[in-house]
């Protein structure tokens, strides 16, 4: 039966699925009441798309510029892509790129994919929590403030505004971050935040080199061990402000390591440049030129700062936790809704 004779007289299942689809859609519904095509016979040629006449060493190659999430769609095209997927030397590729700061040493990876994961590249990068760089951790806060005093009518009724905030987090594969704090919506921040680390490198010795001025983004360190990750990051011009962050990485399913659970936020006043920090002394002194303390620190990331050393200030608002938004989710995410048609986000 060709595709003509269906449209004019439609089948059982077609007739159900026009009904059905109507209310719940769901994209397998398509496949319901057709039927495969006639069976090409062995002399007929098949035209082939351009990228299929690339051999799979090229076609391998081109696989390995891309980004580890997209590894996935490219396997739902066809079987041809989904086999290329298959091979082990894109999964290591990915495995040393996301685990180049809890094991930088590559022995150490192989023998963790060794003893726990059947030396399998593919089951490490899906069950071994792993930050992602391939977006933003936005973390929506709301809080009601009180409104103009002039505009009380009555006594019992008094305005309230909800405002929205917003802490987004980028990470890089060689331990650097970028934060930011803004009141504008995803869609607009993911252009500020996106390109290279160098560009924002660039941009900050600009800044300290001309008038100081402090931009909106920050840059700073990380580091994760197991599912906790921790954070530093301090102003520029500033080497007594230092925000430190706390967080638990988890999964909403299987390999998605799309959730930040901020545990504790807390910035450190240090006007003699004392105390300890997440980082080690020799890696403050490379990365942002602070000289060793003559004090005893302590580079375990949950060292805290000695009495009399810093200042500590605990920050219990925005704290909500941090949903992964990829590139090509900016645009389209629910985050970018106003607050009068989302005045509460639960992540989940």
């Amino acid at each position: 039966m060709g595709a003509h004779s269906l449209s004019q007289d439609p089948s059982p299942a077609e007739l159900w699925l026009h009904t059905y689809s109507a209310s719940t859609y769901r994209p397998w519904f398509a496949l319901y009441g057709r039927f495969l095509g006639k069976k090409r016979s062995e002399g007929e040629e098949v035209e082939l798309a351009p990228v299929q006449h690339l051999p799979d060493e090229l076609q391998t190659l081109v696989l390995e510029r891309l980004p580890t999430y997209a590894l996935g769609m490219v396997a739902c095209v066809c079987k041809s892509f989904r086999d290329l997927v298959e091979q082990p030397r894109l999964w290591e590729l990915a495995c040393n790129e996301v685990f180049s700061i809890s094991h930088p040493d590559k022995a150490s990876l192989r023998k963790l994919a060794v003893e726990h994961y059947r030396g399998c590249w593919k089951r490490m990068f899906i069950h071994h929590p792993h930050m992602r760089f391939d977006g933003l951790y936005v973390s929506r806060n709301t809080y009601i403030r009180t409104g103009i005093t002039e505009w009380v009518v009555r006594k019992s009724c008094s305005p309230v505004q909800i405002v929205v905030y917003f802490r987004y987090y980028r990470f890089f594969p060689d331990g650097t971050m970028l934060y930011c704090t803004s009141p504008i919506p995803v869609a607009s921040v993911a252009k500020a935040m996106a390109g290279p680390l160098s560009h924002f490198q660039q941009q900050q010795q600009q800044q300290q080199q001309h008038d100081g001025r402090r931009h909106s983004v920050f840059l700073g360190r990380w580091t994760i061990k197991g599912s906790k990750v921790w954070a530093v990051v301090r102003y520029p011009n500033s080497w007594s402000t230092e925000i430190r962050s706390r967080f638990t990485l988890r999964s909403t399913h299987v390999g998605a390591n799309n959730r930040l659970d901020i545990e504790s936020i807390q910035s450190y006043d240090r006007e003699l440049r004392m105390g300890s920090s997440m980082l080690p002394a020799q890696q403050l002194e490379e990365r942002y030129g602070i000289p060793p303390s003559n004090s005893s620190t302590s580079p375990h990331p949950e060292a805290e700062p000695g009495e009399g050393e810093a200042v500590r200030k605990q920050h219990r608002r925005g704290t909500n936790s941090a949903v992964h938004v990829p590139w090509e989710q900016v645009n389209t995410s629910v985050l970018n809704l106003p607050p009068s048609q989302m005045d509460m986000f639960i992540p989940g």
